[in-house]
């Protein structure tokens, strides 16, 4: 149904709104990891943390669909999710767990095994119908899998021989490829990328109230993904005033063609004629963009620039060339731009009068994301909540259902970012986001009544302010204050860059007669 993603996106947005306090060691997740059975060859780990924050946050999801009416999509898809074990407020007290052990998943090449947070086993059995052993030694029956007290751990595999096995891996040790811990930890290696050597990943979720931030390492990582990340540089973003900024290699996301762009210019020229990485600021407040691209060749974007009324579309946002400069208007987000082309750079912005921004500090994540250095990077903050100039939907009242739900939940992210870099052989990124519900909880009570039909008609704002203004130390007070502008383009870069990253993962197993093995000397894909 279409409805299931707007659920897995509704579960991420409550974002752990409840934030248990983060734990000043290591040792819960590291007596899971030391489970690591002979021959592991991934992991997942949750800490003790991560279970309560996340049985929270479903309460939390569960309580606000049943409060707001425009969430009843969403809400029937989760009653019939949930249905057979007992309905979507089940707990997990009630399914024989508890939050305290931590939880683990661990694939080998012949099968899996699962480190369960059990509490007390005869409700559990009864939950999933399983059949207990005789003992308490004894090995419990579920379906086709054993279970047995492991080392104080109630664990399950899909083979019994699997269970003797358990603390015999050393599979933490590849973790250290994530240089961070986390509250959910993921391993893998002898991943089947296609190379000749096998790859491996690690990566860690740092969770927060309402946000999660992601540090990991790719290693070997094909090279139709790695071979996009080539160039580096470190965004122009200013920390105290910007509400979003990009930098993207052109070169990475298109290829040279002679299709003709206008005149003599082509798709290769324009290419051939860059000497960096597009530059994207968004200052903070009324939306603005400050663009820059490097040229080393200005003659095609000279002639792009002059001739810009000759585009394909140019009439629609009435570009016109005078003095020195295109100027375009886009009345749906009410806003004009000039494009202009200086000695090596390419200008995109307000050229009489550029804009600086509101006076706005950038968060902990972006401020790390601003100072890096990048061959991919995107962030943005701000609510679509916020006043703004954005044409508003045609007929707000006459929304899908399934559609206010999607506004509904895309109102609530507040900060999105990425950043990815190669370094040598591995691909190392940061990514973040953020939600309303990292917000005190009468802020995001009164955030969750504006309704779509509000948010589609630009309406949403009259709502908001006095929000804000009466939390004004609030994350959403100072994303109010960054504007609409800051998650426009990172919302766009981190939905392309998925449809670029995806595909090259997956692009080993497509031969050029459709087959659907692995090129040879590629290690074998894991399969329970």
């Amino acid at each position: 149904m279409r409805t299931l993603p707007l659920l897995a996106i509704a579960v991420a947005l409550s974002g752990c709104r409840r934030d248990p306090a983060a734990s000043s060691t290591t040792a819960a997740l590291d007596a899971l990891w030391a489970l690591a059975p002979a021959g592991a060859r991934g992991a997942i780990v949750l800490s003790p943390r991560s279970l309560t924050m996340a049985e929270h946050a479903f309460a939390d999801l569960r309580a606000t669909f049943d409060r707001e009416p425009e969430f009843a999509p969403a809400k029937v898809q989760l009653e019939a999710m949930f249905a057979p074990v007992g309905g979507p407020s089940i707990t997990l007290a009630d399914l024989g767990f508890t939050p305290t052990k931590g939880a683990a998943l661990f694939l080998v090449k012949d099968g899996m095994i699962a480190i369960l947070p059990v509490a007390d086993r005869d409700k559990f059995l009864a939950r999933v119908k399983g059949t207990k052993g005789a003992t308490a030694t004894d090995a419990d029956r579920i379906d086709a899998a054993t279970c047995k007290l492991v080392r104080g751990f109630y664990a399950c595999a899909t083979a019994e021989p699997l269970l003797a096995t358990i603390g015999q891996g050393q599979l933490k040790q590849e973790l250290a490829a994530a240089g961070a811990r986390g509250d959910i930890e993921i391993v893998g290696t002898e991943l089947p990328f296609g190379g000749t050597q096998p790859g491996a990943a690690a990566l860690v979720l740092q969770l927060a109230r309402g946000a999660a931030v992601v540090r990991g390492t790719v290693t070997r990582a094909p090279h139709e993904l790695t071979d996009r990340f080539t160039r580096t540089a470190t965004p122009r973003a200013d920390t105290g005033h910007s509400a979003g900024f990009a930098l993207v290699d052109l070169t990475s996301v298109a290829r040279p063609s002679p299709e003709v762009v206008l005149g003599d210019v082509t798709i290769e020229r324009v290419l051939s004629s860059l000497d960096g990485m597009l530059s994207i600021v968004i200052p903070a407040g009324p939306l603005a963009f400050d663009i820059e691209l490097p040229l080393k060749d200005p003659a095609p974007f000279t002639t792009i620039v002059e001739r810009c009324a000759e585009l394909p579309g140019a009439e629609m946002i009435g570009a016109k060339f005078a003095d020195g400069a295109c100027h375009v208007s886009v009345p749906q987000l009410g806003l004009a731009l000039d494009a202009w082309v200086e000695p090596k750079r390419l200008r995109v912005g307000n050229k009489a009068k550029p804009v600086t921004g509101t006076a706005v500090a950038m968060t902990p994540v972006g401020s790390e994301l601003a100072r890096g250095t990048w061959s991919f990077a995107v962030w943005g903050r701000g609510t679509m909540m916020a006043e703004g100039a954005m044409s508003p939907v045609a007929d707000p009242a006459a929304l899908e259902p399934e559609a206010a739900v999607m506004i509904r939940l895309m109102a609530l992210v507040n900060e999105l970012g990425l950043g990815v870099r190669l370094e040598g052989e591995q691909l190392k990124f940061l990514g973040v986001v953020r939600t309303a519900f990292a917000n005190p909880d009468d802020v995001v009570a009164k955030l969750t009544k504006i309704t779509a039909a509000e948010i589609a008609a630009s309406r949403a704002a009259t709502a908001a302010k006095p929000i804000a203004d009466a939390a004004p130390g609030s994350p959403f007070a100072a994303d109010f204050k960054a504007g609409q502008g800051g998650l426009m383009i990172p919302t766009a870069l981190v939905g392309m860059g998925a449809s670029i990253a995806i595909p090259a993962m997956l692009q080993y197993r497509e031969g050029a007669d459709g087959d659907d093995a692995p090129p040879p000397g590629a290690p074998a894909p894991i399969t329970p």
